[in-house]
């Protein structure tokens, strides 16, 4: 698992066909791809979501699930600490799981 830390748009330019948001879109969204983590995706949102919230930013953290195992189950009793989990029907791979975080986000940072 990791973290993806990039800007992926600079003013003027577009999102998902939307317009850029300015300062309201001033949050990160880290995305972790998840292929079978059951046994250690909450280990790991654990450790990250304090450290989100000690930075004031507005976040999101997008579990972006390619697994067949429980993952998902265990990510979505995050959602009230902000994160969102999305699973695959297809196998994507890696690559695929952090395109779609990104798709997802709803951040600036990502």
């Amino acid at each position: 698992m990791g973290f993806v830390y990039q800007p992926i748009l600079s003013e003027g330019q577009q999102k998902g066909g939307g317009s850029w948001k300015g300062n309201s879109w001033k949050g990160i969204s880290p995305v972790i791809p998840a292929y079978n983590e059951e046994n250690r995706i909450s280990k790991s949102l654990d450790s990250h979501i304090p450290v989100l919230q000690r930075t004031g930013m507005q976040y999101e953290v997008i579990v972006a699930i390619d697994g067949s195992d429980r993952t998902y189950d265990v990510a979505v009793r995050y959602a009230g600490s902000g994160v969102r989990a999305y699973r695959f029907d297809s196998k994507p791979g890696k690559g695929g799981a952090v395109r779609k975080g990104i798709d997802l986000s709803s951040n600036r940072y990502v």
